[in-house]
Parts: structure tokens; C-alpha cells; sequence
């Protein structure tokens, strides 16, 4: 008893408020049961490089007594490549049984080794390891089959060739699980499928050519243990071509060559180093500019034949010419049989600050002869046929005063920079005068010359596209009086990406109206009417000119679908749009005619002259009339039920900003009606009549002096 009483003064008094001694030198732990060591236990302890085996890691932190403790900290670290993740649902800290667990890979590393699983406890200096061996894999690739599909590449970077391995045995069978890496050099890149071969016993890979859009070959090498293979991918597409220069120059005289360097899609390639030598000069080197260009300037010292190479993107470009003390270029004697010219691109921004040309399009003219043969030597003039919109931008070699001559590819190029004004689409031609030998004086801008070839640009204030389109649903509007269909208009700039705050405007145009009825069918109403009438004959016996559509004299009900186009259909008689009821030489018929031709004014009180009505139909905006985050502004029309169906129209939208080919959109249709109305037979539909007539018409066509024509219906009822 008394022993007793000692242990009990000697703890502290029996209620175990002393400090406890850890003896790894720290407080972790719970209570007064002291960290004593660590354990760590891998199983199993060998996996092989095929990584389909995980190690499961098992840390137990043991108190003096080998009693597992709860609550402790623990670090793990795992060498030569490999990696863990705790799996245990209270991570690095030791459970209720005193053990943290983790799973331990091989990783992305196929080779054989031995991994070490090292325990620390977070703080303390009690650790503990394990290693695990890694073997080579119980089944080994006899033999690697590595393709590439394409094996040749073209050289946009958005191109990809497909890389396929398939590991197979001595009997040539695929095998599964098999370790495989795939590499590549060049420049290029590649995204594998995974680390080891599927259950078909194959493995692929995405190859890409990266940055380097250059001609070159791209070696793709695929290894599993001992065995490698390689493919070569080709990369091709690169052009670079020189021009501007003659087949013959003189000693002394100063001759630029420009140089462009393209990818196979024509876009130009920047900042890509070139060399460039000549015979008898010093080599020279630089970059292609934003433009993809560089210009080369000569002078040659001594007469005789002189080769000018120039080198870049992984092509060559190789030109012979003639050095002589007075220079005679040959007239051309072949016949020119085609000559065009071309922009490249033909849809070009605008230059909006003064002196700087960062946007600039290529202008090829080319010249061929007999059996489509390039011609030489053609003497070429460049100029903006005398600029009719005024505007303005400039010509490279018209900016040098220099005539330029057709390559032994038939070829004469300059570029062309646009100033700080758009134009309307195809609003600026770019000319090309030439002649075959050096009896020509160069015209004044836009004046005559012998021979000459045109092309039209279309400059832009800014590279945005524009679309309308609708789901087709129809609201009620006021007193539901009348029907709403919205539209939704769509802006983006040139990569695709929503431009907001672009502002938008509507317009709508009433191409046609209709007559006819809906008649009640045995589950729907169904559209129909007694057609048009198409005579030989104008009201004064002069032929109406062919052809015509065909003749339907027909006064029968012709019922059809919901769509027919049985009932008479008539273009809008107001064929300048301008809103005013007034005669016209009609040169169809050679005769003054009135634009309402079916004598629809004041017919019954009030019926306008000219159908159908503008207001018929309205367009307004539904919220702001300037994009949104996502580039969407919201357009609805609006009419009275009674007109459903029985006019179409166009509606065009149009975003400011843009003076290109994709500034404006349109939608095109026929004023829809609800389905409610035209499925129930048991009530008549608000448009069941149109309120343009029921009854067959005959049908003239008609042009007035602006050239606007239709065929116009001349019967009101």
C-alpha cells in the first residue's frame, strides 16, 4: 500500500496533470502516451512498370509501450518518381488505431527502380521507411507498330496528325497494359492518350506542329523498355516567293526583291528568320516583317550572270538574272492569252492612325500565254482606277513611281495599305495597266492605257460579323390584338468572340403580299385560294416577255398544306419603296403605267394605293440597342393577327462599325400565325381572310426606270 501511494505522488497527484515526455522531443500525441517510433509497411512490396498496381502505404505511429496513438501528424515523402495520396478518412493524421494510409504509384516513370516511402511526424524527428521495387513487367513488347496519319502534315498550326502505337508479343498479338512513352523533337508537340497500352493493346497520341509553322521533319519516337521505334511526320506547305525584280538589271543599279513567306492557307508567316545571297555580295540575314515580307536590295558590281537565293521557313527561293552595263529587258513575243489580278486578302481593315500600315493585302497580277504558260517580263503599272470613292491608301510600287515586271512564274506583286476611310463592299478597285515591251508612257491615276486587268477590295472600319436568327415562337401583344415574334441579332468580332456595345438598327422590307382564305379541313384549318394568272398579252397586246411562270386559269379551290403557295401571290407594288403612289415607264410593257396596278385606292373607304401597307408590319428593338456582355441585342416584329400569313418579308439588321461583307444580316420569312388558332377548326382563326383579296389576278411584270421590277397583280378583290 504504501509502494502505491508513492506511484500515485509520484504521477502528480493520480489526476494526470503533469507534462508527458515524448521521446521524439515534441507534444504530438494525445493525453500523456508519448510518440515512441513509426512504422511503415508497404504492400505489396514489388509492383512491375506496367503501373496497373498500386501500394498501399500503412504508417503506424507507436507509443513506448507499442500502442498505436490517435491524433499524430505525419509527413510522407516518396522518392525517384513516384507519387502518393493519403486515403484514409482523416488524411495525414493518424486514426483512432494510431495508422495513416496511402496509396503509392509509380508514376509517369516506366523504368525499374526502388521507390522509398518515408513517415515523418510533422514537427518531431520520429520517422520510419518502407521501399518498394519496382520490377521490369512480367510481359514485355516483343515489338512496337508506330504510325502516323496523316504522315504528311500541312502547316496550319490547327492541323493534327493522329500517332498510333500497338505493342504486340513474338506472335505479333496486341498486348494490353504495355508502358509506352511517345517524344518528339522539331519543335512539335504531342498529347498521348495515356502511359500504357489499352485492352486492344494500342496507344495514341495528338501531334501538333506547335509555333514553328516551317517546312521540316518531325521525328516521332515511341519506347517501351528496350524496344524504340520511329516515324517521321513532313511538315509542307511553306512558300516563299520573291518579286518585283526583272530578268536582266545594270551594273550599279539599286533592285529590291520582296520576298513572302506563307503557310498553306496563304496567311502570312511574321518573324521568321531569312538569308538571303547573291553572287559576288555579302550574304545577308533578318526577319520577315508582320507581313511575312522582306525586301532585299542589291547592287551588282560586275557583268555576267548573278544568283540570288534566299532561304527561309524551310524553303528556297532561287532566281538567275543578267547583270550588264546597259540593261535592254526583252519585249515579251508571246501572246498574252490571260491576265488577272488578285488581292490577298481581298477584305482589308483600315489603317486608322497616320503612318502606320498594319493592315496591308498582297496585289498579284499574273500573265499567262499558250497552254496556261507563265509569261516573263510583262511591263506592269498598279493603280486605284482613279479611286471613285475616294478612299485613298497606298500602292507600294506606285508609291516608288516604279513599273514593275512579270517573273519567270508570270508574276508581278505589290501590296497595298488602306488609309483611315472604309469603303462600301467591293467599293475600291486596284488596276493593273501593262504592256508586252517599253513603248508606254504610265497613265495618270485612272487614266487610259492599252491593256490593263482589274480586281475590287472591300476596306472595313472593323472585323465583325453580324447574325439573326429566332425560335419560331409567337406572343400576343396589346389586348392581344396582335402578334410578336422576336429575333435574336448576334455580333462578334473577327476571332468569334461576343463584341458588347456594338450598336444595331432594324429594318423591314414587305416583299409580297397574298390572296386567298383558310378553310376549315377535317382536323385544321388549311390555306389555299384560286392562284394567279400569267396573260400572253399587256392591256395594250405588246408580248409579255418570256419567260413567265406557268398559266393557272384554275377558279377551284385548291387546298394544300398550311405552306401552299396556291394562293395568288403578288410582289409589292411600290417597287422604289419610296411611299408615294406615283406612274412610271414601265420599259416591260413601253407604256406610263401607275404603281397601283390593282386600282386599290379608296375602293372601299380609306384602302391605300399601294399593297401591301408599310405599316402592315413594324420592327422595333425589345431592351437597349446596343450589345450585351454576350454580343445579343433582342429585335421583335409586330403586326395584327388578321395579316398572319398573308405577307412576307425581309428584316435586315446592320451593326455600326462594320462596312464589310458581314456587316448586316438578314432573315427572310412569311408572318407566321399560332397553332392554337389554325388547329381549331371550331372557331374561324383571325387570318382567315386576307385583307388583300380572294380572288385570282392576272400577273404583269413590271420594271421602272431605276431598274426595280416585280410581278405585280392587277385584280383588288
Amino acid at each position: 500500500a504504501l509502494l502505491c501511494c508513492a506511484v500515485v505522488v509520484g504521477c502528480g497527484g493520480g489526476g494526470q496533470s503533469g507534462t508527458p515526455f515524448l521521446t521524439d522531443g515534441s507534444n504530438t500525441g494525445t493525453g500523456t502516451t508519448a510518440v515512441s517510433s513509426l512504422q511503415v509497411k508497404v504492400t505489396p512490396t514489388s509492383v512491375d512498370t506496367s503501373g496497373t498496381r498500386a501500394v498501399v502505404a500503412t504508417v503506424t505511429a507507436l507509443s513506448g509501450g507499442g500502442q498505436g496513438i490517435a491524433g499524430v501528424p505525419i509527413t510522407l515523402t516518396v522518392n525517384n518518381n513516384g507519387t502518393y495520396s493519403y486515403t484514409g478518412a482523416t488524411g495525414g493524421t493518424t486514426a483512432s488505431d494510431g495508422t495513416v494510409t496511402a496509396s503509392v504509384t509509380i508514376g509517369n516513370d516506366s523504368t525499374p527502380r526502388q521507390i522509398t516511402v518515408t513517415a515523418n511526424v510533422t514537427g518531431g524527428t520520429a520517422s520510419g521507411t518502407a521501399t518498394v521495387e519496382v520490377t521490369a513487367s512480367s510481359t514485355q513488347a516483343a515489338d512496337l507498330i508506330l504510325t502516323a496519319s496523316p504522315a504528311t502534315m500541312q502547316n496550319s498550326v490547327s492541323n493534327v496528325s493522329t500517332i498510333t502505337v500497338t505493342a504486340v508479343d513474338g506472335n505479333r498479338n496486341a498486348l494490353p497494359n504495355i508502358p509506352v512513352t511517345l517524344t518528339v523533337d522539331n519543335g512539335a508537340t504531342i498529347s498521348p492518350s495515356g502511359t500504357v497500352t489499352s485492352a486492344g493493346g494500342a496507344l495514341s497520341g495528338a501531334l501538333r506542329i506547335g509555333s514553328d509553322q516551317s517546312n521540316r521533319t518531325i521525328k516521332v519516337t515511341a519506347r517501351s523498355g528496350s524496344v524504340v521505334r520511329v516515324v517521321d511526320v513532313q511538315v509542307i506547305g511553306t512558300t516563299l516567293t520573291g518579286s518585283g525584280l526583272s530578268n536582266s538589271v545594270g551594273i550599279g543599279t539599286t533592285n529590291p526583291i520582296v520576298y513572302v513567306l506563307a503557310d498553306n492557307t496563304g496567311a502570312k508567316l511574321a518573324n521568321y528568320p531569312i538569308t538571303v545571297s547573291a553572287t559576288g555580295l555579302p550574304t545577308r540575314t533578318g526577319t520577315t516583317d508582320s507581313f511575312g515580307e522582306y525586301i532585299y536590295s542589291f547592287s551588282p558590281t560586275i557583268a555576267g550572270q548573278a544568283t540570288i537565293t534566299a532561304t527561309a521557313g524551310g524553303m528556297t527561293d532561287t532566281k538567275t538574272i543578267a547583270v550588264a552595263g546597259v540593261v535592254v529587258i526583252d519585249p515579251v513575243t508571246a501572246a498574252v492569252n490571260s491576265s488577272s489580278v488578285r488581292a490577298s486578302p481581298s477584305v482589308i481593315l483600315v489603317n486608322p492612325v497616320a503612318g502606320e500600315l498594319n493592315n496591308k493585302t498582297e496585289i498579284r497580277a499574273l500573265f499567262l500565254g499558250a497552254n496556261n504558260a507563265p509569261i516573263p517580263n510583262v511591263r506592269v503599272w498598279f493603280d486605284l482606277d482613279g479611286d471613285r470613292q475616294s478612299v485613298g491608301g497606298t500602292l507600294d510600287s506606285k508609291l516608288g513611281g516604279r513599273v514593275l515586271y512579270s517573273d519567270a512564274n508570270g508574276v508581278a506583286r505589290t501590296t497595298y495599305a488602306p488609309g483611315a476611310r472604309f469603303s462600301p463592299k467591293d467599293g475600291l478597285t486596284v488596276r493593273a495597266c501593262w504592256w508586252v515591251n517599253d513603248n508606254f508612257s504610265i497613265p495618270a491615276e485612272g487614266g487610259a492605257c492599252a491593256n490593263s486587268t482589274t480586281t475590287t477590295l472591300t476596306v472595313v472600319s472593323d472585323s465583325l460579323s453580324v447574325s439573326i436568327g429566332t425560335n419560331g415562337l409567337l406572343g400576343s401583344g396589346r389586348d392581344n390584338l396582335t402578334y410578336i415574334q422576336k429575333f435574336a441579332v448576334q455580333v462578334v468580332d473577327g476571332a468569334g468572340v461576343a463584341k458588347s456595345g456594338a450598336k444595331v438598327t432594324p429594318s423591314i422590307d414587305l416583299l409580297q403580299y397574298f390572296k386567298g382564305e383558310w378553310k376549315a379541313g377535317t382536323d385544321r384549318w388549311v390555306r389555299g385560294g384560286k392562284g394567279n394568272r400569267y396573260p400572253a398579252l399587256y392591256p395594250n397586246n405588246l408580248a409579255v416577255p418570256l419567260p413567265r411562270p406557268l398559266d393557272n386559269d384554275s377558279a377551284d379551290w385548291m387546298p394544300d398544306t398550311v405552306v401552299s403557295e396556291h394562293a395568288s401571290v403578288c410582289d409589292n407594288e411600290d417597287l422604289n419603296r419610296n411611299g408615294v403612289s406615283e406612274d412610271y415607264l414601265d420599259s416591260r410593257q413601253n407604256d406610263v403605267v401607275p404603281e397601283d396596278q390593282n386600282g386599290s385606292l379608296n375602293l372601299t373607304a380609306g384602302r391605300p394605293a399601294l399593297e401591301p401597307r408599310k405599316a402592315d408590319v413594324s420592327v422595333s428593338l425589345d431592351g437597349a440597342d446596343t450589345t450585351d456582355a454576350n454580343g445579343i441585342v433582342v429585335v421583335r416584329i409586330e403586326y395584327p393577327k388578321n395579316l398572319g400569313s398573308w405577307v412576307s418579308y425581309n428584316l435586315v439588321v446592320s451593326a455600326s462599325g462594320i462596312a464589310g461583307t458581314e456587316g448586316r444580316a438578314n432573315f427572310s420569312s412569311r408572318l407566321l400565325v399560332d397553332a392554337e388558332a389554325a388547329n381549331n377548326v371550331k372557331a374561324s382563326p383571325p387570318f382567315q381572310y386576307s385583307p388583300y383579296g380572294m380572288e385570282s389576278s392576272p400577273t404583269f411584270p413590271r420594271r421602272n426606270a431605276e431598274g426595280q421590277s416585280g410581278w405585280i397583280c392587277t385584280n383588288p378583290y
